[in-house]
């Protein structure tokens, strides 16, 4: 899928910045009671969700950048 979003970005012309490097699909919905990244208005917590995929966030970033 990343690669396939890649080549989109390439074939429109963005720049390098513009360009996916990584992606996680999430198979868990945005929920208010199981993980409580949502409002009960359906609005996300993006403090919560930032707390939440910290993990995902730093491995991607990892990845990327070649460190650990």
């Amino acid at each position: 899928m990343q690669e396939r979003l890649a080549a989109l970005g390439r074939k429109a012309k963005l720049q390098g910045y513009e360009i996916l490097k990584a992606i996680k699909v999430e198979h868990r919905p945005f929920d208010v009671e199981t993980n409580c990244l949502l409002t009960p208005t359906m609005k996300l917590r993006r403090n919560i969700a930032a707390e939440y995929y910290r993990p995902d966030i730093d491995a991607m970033y990892a990845s990327i950048t070649g460190s650990t």
